[in-house]
């Protein structure tokens, strides 16, 4: 497997526009913004949208360092990434059935939540199941899957053009797929398709970023612990919209800033233990 050691700082602000574009959107509907500024509801509606289009563009122009060699290197990139990924998405999945068969975790946009619907979202599937939709695991789902076909045609098509000819039918493929019903979210490949393709040309040195040489270090750590952010924000908020409750603090404002800033605080911690566990788990290993 080729890593090119190569680290672009823009994808810090870039993160950090995408976390928060997100959350914002989220939180805009949880602590009540939609009855007040209902006029907004479009707008915050775009923001998220641009949020996720952000990351699935990041994910594949962070991905097209990675060349395999065969499938034998193939199969342990994609084993590894999702060993790398899954404690936490799994760790996610578990709190969100948990807090929601108590009833302390509202379920937001949660469609026919049950054990069948645990299962899938815990092996990745929940995009072939358009009807079994637990936010935010589809997103993490759909990049699983399209890291699995980037790696698949990176393999078999080494040429530029036939790389991009492929991806292309790949695209189309899921556009079919999704109007048929039978699968859902992968309209979004262009978008991850788009980073691949600018992060190819990168990596061979025709197009050229890093203007930027440092980042300030809470926007390092908030980028760093965009993934946390993802995964937990939903559950946190579901929390806070129940303290808020108890402590009768009904402002939106007040309650939408509270919440952003003990949920990035408490995702921080969960992304840096969760790191610290990796590193330790890896020192022993070598």
């Amino acid at each position: 497997m080729c890593y090119k050691n190569k680290w672009i700082y823009e994808f810090d602000y870039l993160r950090i526009i995408a976390i928060f574009a997100v959350i914002i959107s989220h939180g805009y509907g949880i602590f009540g913004g939609a009855s007040l500024y209902n006029s907004l509801q479009s707008y915050m509606g775009l923001l998220g949208a641009i949020g996720v289009i952000l990351f699935f563009f990041i994910s594949g122009f962070l991905l097209s360092k990675i060349e395999p060699e065969g499938i034998k290197s193939l199969i342990i990139h994609f084993k590894d990434r999702i060993f790398r990924i899954g404690p936490l998405f799994w760790i996610a999945l578990f709190l969100t059935a948990s807090l929601f068969s108590l009833n302390i975790y509202q379920g937001y946009w949660i469609k026919n939540f049950d054990l069948f619907n645990v299962i899938i979202n815990s092996l990745f599937l929940n995009n072939f199941t358009p009807n079994y939709v637990i936010p935010p695991f589809w997103f993490v789902s759909a990049l699983v899957l399209f890291n699995f076909v980037y790696l698949v045609l990176r393999n078999f098509f080494k040429n530029p053009f036939y790389f991009v000819v492929s991806s292309l039918g790949v695209y189309f493929l899921f556009l079919t797929l999704e109007m048929a019903g039978i699968i859902w979210a992968t309209n979004a490949f262009i978008y991850f398709i788009a980073g691949v393709l600018l992060g190819l040309l990168y990596n061979a040195n025709i197009f050229t970023m890093s203007k930027i040489k440092s980042v300030h270090p809470v926007i390092s750590t908030i980028s760093e612990s965009s993934y946390s952010i993802y995964l937990f924000h939903l559950i946190i908020f579901g929390a806070m919209v129940n303290l808020f409750a108890l402590f009768q603090i009904t402002n939106f404002f007040i309650r939408l800033g509270i919440a952003i800033i003990i949920m990035v605080c408490v995702c921080i911690l969960i992304q840096k233990g969760y790191d610290f566990l990796i590193s330790s788990k890896s020192k022993r290993g070598n």
